[in-house]
């Protein structure tokens, strides 16, 4: 598994932690399930990536998990 990093313009949810999984949806509609974020700042995330990067159009997004959250 490769380590990418997200970069976004503006700050990313506060609620976003090491741990999470992020999700993307892709043009298609299709649900990805990107990775587990390794770390998170303001405006970045690290992902331990487990499918194909998403382009810039795609919806980005995280869950928790259940047994911990």
């Amino acid at each position: 598994m490769a380590v990418n990093i997200l970069n976004f313009p503006t700050k990313l949810n506060i609620s976003l932690q090491t741990g999470d999984v992020i999700y993307y949806l892709n043009n298609s509609g299709t649900v990805v399930r990107y990775g587990i974020c390794l770390g998170v700042t303001d405006y970045a995330i690290t992902v331990q990536t487990e499918a194909a990067d998403p382009s810039n159009t795609d919806y980005i997004f995280f869950g928790k998990d259940n047994e911990i959250n």
